[in-house]
Formats: C-alpha cells, sequence, structure tokens
C-alpha cells in the first residue's frame, strides 16, 4: 500500500496559489468585479492599477462561460461578514491566523452570550455585554446599532451565514 502524506507547506512548494492573503485578494476582485469592469471599459486604467489581471481574465471567462458560477460566487462573497472582518484586520504582510481569529470571535461571542445571561438571571431587567465583548463583536453586529444586548447576539446569529 502506498500512502502519500501531505502536510503543511505542500501547496506553497508546488506553487499553488493557496496563501490566505490570495485567498481574500480573490473575494475582493469578485466582490467588485462589476466596478473595476466597468472602469477597464471606461479605459480608467489608473483605477484598477494594482487589481491582479489574472483575477480579472478569470471573472470574465466566469462570467462568459459559466454565469451561474460566479453568480454562487457572488452570494457567497456578497455581504460576508467574515471577509469583511478578515480584510479589515488583515496585516501589511497580508497575515492573518485565520484558524485562531475564528476561535477568538466564537468565544467572544459565547462570553457576551454568558455576560447577558447572567446579568438578566441576577435580576437585571435587560443584559448588556461588556465594551470589550462589544468591540470585539462590532464589525458583525450591524454598524448603525450601538446595541450592546441579546437583540445584537441574535441579530448577529439570525442573520449571518456562517
Amino acid at each position: 500500500m502506498n500512502i502519500l502524506i501531505i502536510g503543511n507547506g505542500f501547496d506553497l512548494a508546488h506553487d499553488l496559489p493557496t496563501q490566505y492573503v490570495l485567498f481574500l485578494n480573490y473575494t475582493k476582485v469578485c466582490a467588485s468585479y462589476g466596478k473595476i469592469n466597468n472602469q477597464i471599459k471606461k479605459k480608467e486604467k489608473e483605477k484598477v492599477r494594482g487589481v491582479d489581471q489574472s483575477l480579472i481574465n478569470h471573472f470574465a471567462y466566469l462570467i462568459s462561460c459559466k454565469k451561474e458560477r460566479f453568480d454562487e460566487i457572488s452570494a457567497l462573497v456578497e455581504n460576508n461578514i467574515w471577509l469583511k472582518h478578515f480584510d479589515r484586520i488583515q496585516t501589511g504582510e497580508g497575515w492573518i491566523d485565520f484558524e485562531s481569529e475564528i476561535s477568538r470571535i466564537v468565544q467572544v461571542f459565547e462570553d457576551a452570550r454568558k455576560t447577558i445571561v447572567n446579568e438578566i438571571t441576577s435580576g437585571k431587567r435587560r443584559g448588556r455585554m461588556t465594551q470589550g465583548q462589544f468591540s470585539v463583536l462590532s464589525s458583525f453586529i450591524e454598524s448603525d446599532s450601538s446595541d450592546r444586548g441579546i437583540n445584537s447576539l441574535y441579530n448577529l446569529f439570525h442573520k449571518s451565514e456562517f
């Protein structure tokens, strides 16, 4: 029996474009492809400087030959709170420890839930998460909301596609 073990670094050693920063760039170009394409048509090349031409070509191909696939990808990318969050916290090198960041958000989310429940069960009419919890979760709560209570968590849980 032959077994092939693929470990960390296999993809990069074989020049596969699998870095997180490339994934985020892919999603950003996908989300703004319509705007980018209009700027290209209007010959506003300076506005699309820095955009990976191979991605522009990729999305042009998807739209012309596999429109359903492009629409599916666009729907997954559009208004995705995780992608917006990762874009916001990305470092200068494009590095994000996705797994640790997801874990951190889930832990803060659970702590906020416990904080709110504890406040309500201790007799307060309305529970509120701490300011620190709210700060961490703020990119997941509608930007016009200053509510640090259960409604924010409820909306976050029920309106998001995780």
